[in-house]
């Protein structure tokens, strides 16, 4: 019985994370932007979909319901947060003027000042990285070391809290609420 129940956690879960990835792409493309707060409806979705899955008797709680929803909304928000970008990129309509300057080469193409843009490396002389994945650290201008990018400078604060409230509002939902047993009646201890 406890097989049968595990089973049908982890489905109602999966179901409730597709259903919240879906949504968030569909935001994203109509948008044509991020909405890095959606992590927490796929959150709540996928603790509802472990809900609706695997009805417990009123006043249960399901502790491990609860970390199964969270898992399952920590994976499917990362795979959100990974696939949302490539879909704004694919749906998001080029510049209006960009069928006229992507024709030309770079040096004929108008700056921001209205003069013509010299290709990278002949205005200081300096050869451009080869490998972009690198930054250059300059220091009273010249070059100190090459550092090579890491996850942490794509850290960001506001997007880690919305994925720990997601995950916070998976568990509740997934777990369910419990009430408080009731007193016997007549006072009797």
């Amino acid at each position: 019985m406890v097989v049968m129940g595990l089973g049908r956690t982890v489905i109602g879960a999966i179901v409730g994370a597709l259903v919240g990835i879906g949504l968030h792409m569909a935001l994203g493309a109509v948008i044509h932007q991020e909405a890095m707060w959606f992590v927490m409806i796929i959150g709540a979705l996928t603790g509802l979909g472990v809900r609706k899955a695997d009805k417990p008797h009123p006043g249960e709680v399901h502790y491990a319901n609860g970390a199964l929803s969270a898992l399952v909304a920590l994976i499917a928000m990362f795979a959100s947060l990974a696939l949302v970008p490539i879909v704004v990129a694919k749906t998001t309509p080029p510049p209006k003027d960009f069928e006229k300057t992507a024709s030309k080469p770079a040096s004929e193409r108008p700056s921001a000042e209205g003069t013509t843009q010299q290709p990278v490396g002949e205005q200081t002389g300096e050869v451009p990285s080869e490998n972009p994945f690198r930054e250059e650290i300059h220091v009273s201008g010249r070059l100190e070391a090459e550092q090579p990018v890491t996850i942490w400078q794509f850290f960001d604060a506001w997007q880690s809290l919305f994925v720990a409230i997601g995950a916070l509002i998976a568990y509740e939902c997934g777990r369910g609420i419990g009430k408080a047993p009731a007193k016997p009646a007549g006072g009797a201890a």
